[in-house]
């Protein structure tokens, strides 16, 4: 990766950072003591993190982050804008905040895409990408259990405690159970990240071949 393409995507991970603390502060003022509920730890959190560590990673890692961003980042970007929870807050400002969070993440995804295609693309980058995604739902599961005894918590839709309330999600469970319902969901997000990578590969296909045709007539046009 180049440099200023490190220092911009952790520019967008601290800008992403600032506006989270701006929402904690804002949530723990109108409700007058802080929530456990809105955690930063969820799907749509992540990217913030990821970015923001840009600069320490090497490029083996960064690799695999930018394939994560690609993939994952962009379906929990596009998921939350089609029924994540924060859809339903009252107050406007968490409103427009949640839409331009999920906009920008969807915005980073397709950056981070464009940033794959131009560098060495190692074909087992998203399966690491997925171990990086189960390793966080890992995490999530842990601080779930650990939590939520003494405080309302819900990392990443998966615990069990809760009923899931994602739309299409919900319908399962009164026919499946709750558990199975977040099974499909963790695993659905899986598929479509997979999907999503299927559509970057071929597209970074196209990208190359475009770009060996383009170099042929160079070398042509100067014979």
């Amino acid at each position: 990766m180049q440099r200023k393409d490190v220092r911009f995507l952790q520019i967008c991970g601290l800008i992403m950072i600032g506006f989270e603390i701006w929402k904690q502060l804002f949530l723990t003022y109108i409700s007058g003591h802080y929530s456990w509920w809105h955690f930063p730890f969820q799907m749509c959190s992540l990217p913030m993190y990821f970015m923001a560590a840009m600069p320490w990673l090497n490029e083996k890692h960064r690799s695999i982050i930018l394939r994560y961003m690609m993939t994952y980042g962009m379906v929990s970007g596009c998921a939350g804008l089609l029924g994540g929870t924060g859809l339903h807050y009252t107050a406007w400002q968490l409103i427009a905040h949640t839409y331009s969070w999920h906009i920008f993440q969807i915005y980073l995804g397709w950056r981070c895409g464009h940033i794959w295609m131009q560098t060495i693309r190692p074909s087992q980058d998203f399966t690491k990408a997925t171990w990086v995604y189960l390793t966080c739902c890992l995490i999530a599961g842990v601080l779930n259990a650990i939590i939520y005894p003494y405080h309302g918590i819900n990392l990443f839709n998966m615990n069990p405690a809760i009923n899931m309330d994602l739309p299409v999600y919900h319908l399962l469970v009164p026919v499946f159970g709750n558990r199975i319902a977040i099974f499909v969901y963790l695993f659905s997000c899986i598929w479509f990240s997979n999907w999503t990578k299927n559509v970057w590969t071929a597209s970074s296909n196209w990208y190359l071949s475009r770009q060996r045709q383009q170099n042929r007539e160079t070398k042509l046009d100067h014979s």
